[in-house]
């Protein structure tokens, strides 16, 4: 395993090969001197005083893209021609700048004010900007957020769409209380959920093309746009993004979580796109729909993996294991499962990883005590730890100390490697650029 270290650790914003064969990675800048107006839309944690630099592989440095000194939280679009930008004018004004790559073209593309008569619709309301490109165009969105304290539904008082290459902005009418908004992944359509209704508009006028007038949880499009789903009680609700045409398809899940407030706030279950129109899901074989799972694993739990597909509307089971389908992963190339079994009980319990082809149920690898953390993008090779204590010890063991955790590099059918790397940076900031390589905020790592 090779390791290049990086001439600063900071946040990745985006790590690709360009068209010449090049790694780079775009970071979040902080090294900036902080804007010394203080905006009562508030600064979202400092991360608005940052700014963005490119690193190149070819002159290992990170280079800060060309932008005005009073520029804050940049954001770069998806096509690489524009760098969206926010400067506050005052107390309660802000605008919404963007500018060339090459910093050659700067121009205003919207506005807000937070005067008298907002701030009386709103007593007590804390106040805030929210803004970003919309995924695969040249169109980005800002809007201006009320909330009262971390409970949702958010407000949002205000939410335009720019274009900025007409320079074209469209005010939109959103009712004021929403839970969740996406965009399409072309970005050609925008969801808006409220606690009784989903609203879909188009992005290229704003106006609403269907609503669904029902209380849903976390509607998703598919990988290509082309239908909107989300997990009920009856199965699959799965609407077709053209028309709104709605379908049913039966499933029987379990959800799993670790959360105390019940299921109307509980995840959806764990799944991962098999192609644009088939999901696959991991489902404990359970009656009940919804378990607390914190602290429980029980010895005896069976979970099923379900195909869906969604253009004929039908489902039907992959395999069966015995395991625990909270710690459930499948690989990338949806043909390996990684889960953990446990054993015994109480204080006696053990749990170990293991490794299965998703075909046909064999498995392949089990490491005695093993936690799973990822998988590479080749899906034979993963990354696992062992030497974590479990039960965990309580407060004060002694046995504490003589904890010795490691990470490991395991492949299909070959000795593990250990690696002299604490897999942990993965929850920070890291993004695979080939099958190989892994960014991660301080270093690139190269596997063998």
């Amino acid at each position: 395993m090779n390791e290049i270290s990086l001439d600063s650790c900071r946040q990745i914003v985006e790590a690709k090969i360009s068209s010449a064969g090049i790694l780079e990675v775009v970071f979040e800048d902080s090294d900036r001197s902080v804007n010394p107006i203080i905006s009562e839309f508030g600064s979202g944690g400092g991360v608005q005083q940052t700014s963005s630099a490119l690193w190149s592989e070819d002159t290992q440095k990170a280079v800060p893209f060309p932008l005005p000194p009073d520029a804050l939280g940049s954001k770069i679009s998806s096509d690489h021609l524009w760098i969206l930008f926010r400067r506050d004018t005052g107390t309660t004004q802000s605008e919404f700048w963007v500018t060339g790559i090459d910093g050659k073209v700067e121009k205003k593309l919207g506005a807000v004010i937070l005067d008298e008569e907002m701030k009386a619709r709103y007593p007590d309301g804390l106040f805030s900007l929210d803004y970003g490109w919309i995924p695969n165009t040249d169109k980005f969105f800002y809007s201006v957020e009320v909330t009262y304290g971390t409970i949702p539904p958010l407000i949002i008082d205000k939410f335009v769409l720019v274009d900025a290459n007409s320079e074209k902005a469209i005010p939109l009418t959103i009712q004021s209380e929403i839970e969740i908004f996406r965009f399409s992944p072309d970005g050609s359509q925008m969801t808006i959920l409220t606690d009784s209704e989903l609203r879909v508009l188009s992005t290229q006028n704003g106006q609403e093309e269907f609503t669904i007038r029902a209380s849903l949880n976390d509607p998703t499009y598919s990988p290509d746009g082309k239908f909107i789903i989300d997990f009920i009680d009856d199965g699959i609700l799965r609407v077709d993004a053209r028309d709104g045409e709605q379908q049913i398809i039966p499933l029987k899940y379990t959800i799993m979580s670790t959360r105390t407030e019940g299921p109307s706030y509980g995840p959806l279950p764990d799944f991962i796109w098999m192609s644009n129109s088939a999901l696959l899901l991991t489902s404990l074989n359970s009656d009940e729909k919804y378990i607390f799972s914190l602290n429980k694993h029980e010895s005896g739990w069976m979970f099923t993996v379900l195909q869906v597909d969604l253009a004929s509307g039908t489902t039907h089971p992959i395999q069966t294991f015995s395991g625990d389908p909270s710690s459930a992963k499948i690989s990338p190339d949806r043909k390996l499962l990684v889960f953990q079994k446990y054993k015994g009980a109480g204080t006696s319990q053990t749990r170990d990883l293991y490794l299965t082809d998703l075909a046909t149920g064999k498995i392949l690898e089990t490491v005695e005590g093993g936690v799973f953390t990822a998988w590479l993008p080749d899906s034979n090779k993963y990354l696992y730890v062992t030497g974590i204590p479990y039960p965990p010890p309580g407060k004060g063991d002694p046995g504490t100390n003589k904890v010795e955790i490691k990470d490991y590099l395991g492949e299909v059918g070959k000795e593990s490697i250990l690696v002299n790397w604490r897999a942990s940076e993965l929850e920070w900031s890291a993004s695979w650029v080939d099958k190989n390589r892994l960014v991660t905020n301080c270093k690139i790592i190269t596997f063998p």
